[in-house]
Formats: C-alpha cells, structure tokens, sequence
C-alpha cells in the first residue's frame, strides 16, 4: 500500500505526520478492514417478497429489532414492527446506512415485515 502511495507522490508514515498522507494512511485501514466484511449479512435478495422466505426457511436470520424507541416497550406486534421501522429510519438517517450499509439496511428492514 505505502509504495502505491510514494508512487502517487505521498509522503511515507515515516516522514512528519502530514495531512498529505493522511489518504494513504486511511486506504491502508480500509484495506486491512477487508477480511472483516465477512461479517456483513449475504446478498439480499431481490424482492421483499424473496427476502421474507429467506428468512423464513432460515436462510437468512430474523434480525428483527423493535429498535427500543417505543417507551415502555412495544404493547403488541404492531408496536413493535413501528419500533423496528423506526429503528431503520434512524440507521438511514443517523449512520448514512444507504450509503454505508445499504445491503444489510436491506435484510434487517426485510425483518420488520415478520410480525404482524
């Protein structure tokens, strides 16, 4: 990675920090990060539809997650798949989740469709 770096005309780690190689440093990080991706669900299927029956034969997990934005808890089903909804909203909005992470944003919104 730094030799791809120097190539591109940034400075190595072991020069003073500057804020030049700061990209370099940031790419090294993302790419050590790789072997992790692993952790992120499979490929969500194409139709919400497809997407339910995965889960349901247990394809996928049920990561449904009533988010705990209902005070004092769900009261029913409803509740919670609000809750859930909610929870997503927050993903969207509050951690760039279509961005970020839009494929498991995909499967767990999935989820909040297996109650009620």
């Amino acid at each position: 990675y730094f030799g791809s770096c120097q190539r591109a005309g940034i400075a190595s780690p072991s020069a003073a920090m500057a804020p030049s190689w700061v990209p370099c440093v940031l790419s090294v990080l993302i790419g050590a990060w790789g072997p992790f991706r692993t952790l992120a669900d499979a490929p969500a299927a194409k139709t919400l539809a497809e997407m339910l029956a995965k889960i349901e034969s247990g394809e996928f997990a049920n990561n449904f997650f009533d988010g705990e934005v209902i005070k004092k808890g769900p009261k029913n089903d409803e509740e919670a798949v609000a809750g859930c909804l909610l929870d997503k909203v927050g993903a969207i909005v509050d951690e760039g989740g279509v961005a970020n992470f839009v494929n498991d944003l995909q499967v767990d919104l999935a989820a909040c469709c297996t109650k009620g």
